[in-house]
C-alpha cells in the first residue's frame, strides 16, 4: 500500500502539489509511521493518534473508529482521504526510496 500524505496550509487545506510518501503492507503500518514522525505524538497509542488526527479536522462531527486497529486504520484513511488530506497510489508505482517514507517533489520543481 503507498500513500502520499499531503502538506496543509495553515487552515488545513490540502496542498496537492506536495506531500510525503508513505509506503506499508497495510493501514495500520502507514498509520503507525505517521504517528512516528513527530515526538508529540510518537508515544500515543495507535487509536488516540488517529483519533486526534481525526478530532482535529472533523470536530464535533467525529465519529468513533472501529474497536479493531486494523479496520480502524483503514478507515482513519479513508477519512483523510475523503478530505482530500491522502492520495492513494498504485501499489505498483515505481518509487526510488530507500526508506518507508519520502517527501514528494512540489510540482512546479
Amino acid at each position: 500500500m503507498k500513500v502520499v500524505i499531503h502538506d496543509t496550509t495553515l487552515d488545513g487545506q490540502p496542498l496537492d502539489a506536495a506531500g510525503t510518501v508513505f509506503w506499508g503492507r497495510d493501514s495500520l503500518t502507514i498509520a503507525e509511521a505517521m504517528r512516528e514522525q513527530t515526538p508529540f505524538t510518537a508515544a500515543l497509542a495507535p487509536r488516540v493518534y488517529m483519533t486526534e488526527v481525526l478530532a482535529s479536522f472533523e470536530g464535533d462531527d467525529l465519529k468513533p473508529l472501529p474497536e479493531a486497529l486494523d479496520p480502524a486504520a483503514d478507515a482513519f484513511l479513508m477519512r483523510l482521504a475523503s478530505r482530500g488530506l491522502v492520495t492513494f497510489l498504485p501499489d505498483d508505482l515505481p518509487l526510488d526510496l530507500k526508506g518507508g517514507q519520502e517527501d514528494r517533489p512540489c510540482a512546479d520543481k
